[in-house]
């Protein structure tokens, strides 16, 4: 197997990892923290460089994340029904790399503030593995992209940058999933004296 057929075979096995679907109970301990928002095409949810963003989930139509790069505009990724779109700087509150925007007529999204994610990635373990393990997966990706000659932008100065920034930002992400963990075993120990 090749090096290409490696990575081609690796981003096939952990797309659903990494862009998850939330389920109706997920949705529902999220939208008690949030606020739905009906957007129109080009509406700009957050641009790059904006800090201490929440959890944007799509409900209905298309939302896009993308990197301006020389003059032009680098997908990143794609948010339709069930979607999140987040990254690890929504942990920390550090500069996000992308913007998003409304790319269907019209969508609708639930949008949980910063401090409120924080707080339920912390609380709520239902919630906060799907999320955490996608934000991980997600970085994985990325940084595999930026190792490999086939994604040769990604070695550009201010990217590397940003990526060794964000990888200082998985001891936070350790801590939340150590709290998860903890979190899951004591309920499953209630469960087992119930």
């Amino acid at each position: 197997m090749t090096d290409e057929e490696r990575d081609e075979q690796f981003y096939r096995d952990t797309e659903a990892v990494a862009f998850p679907k939330l389920d109706d109970h997920q949705l529902s301990l999220l939208e008690q923290l949030g606020e739905r928002r009906v957007l129109k095409r080009d509406h700009v949810i957050f641009k790059a460089g904006d800090r201490d963003y929440g959890l944007v989930i799509v409900l209905r139509g298309e939302l896009s994340a993308f990197e301006q790069r020389d003059g032009t505009e680098l997908l990143l990724a794609t948010g339709h029904e069930r979607d999140f779109l987040a990254d690890v700087s929504m942990l920390q509150g550090t500069a996000v790399l992308g913007t998003v925007r409304v790319t269907s007529d019209e969508a609708e999204i639930l949008y949980v503030p910063a401090a409120k994610i924080r707080r339920a990635l912390a609380e709520i373990p239902r919630v906060s593995t799907t999320i955490v393990n996608a934000l991980i997966m997600r970085r994985r990706r990325l940084l595999r992209a930026a190792s490999s000659p086939v994604f040769a932008f990604w070695r550009q100065m201010r990217i590397v940058m940003a990526i060794r920034s964000m990888i200082s930002s998985t001891k936070i992400m350790f801590r939340i999933a150590l709290s998860i963990l903890r979190a899951s075993r004591v309920s499953s120990c209630r469960s087992d004296f119930a």
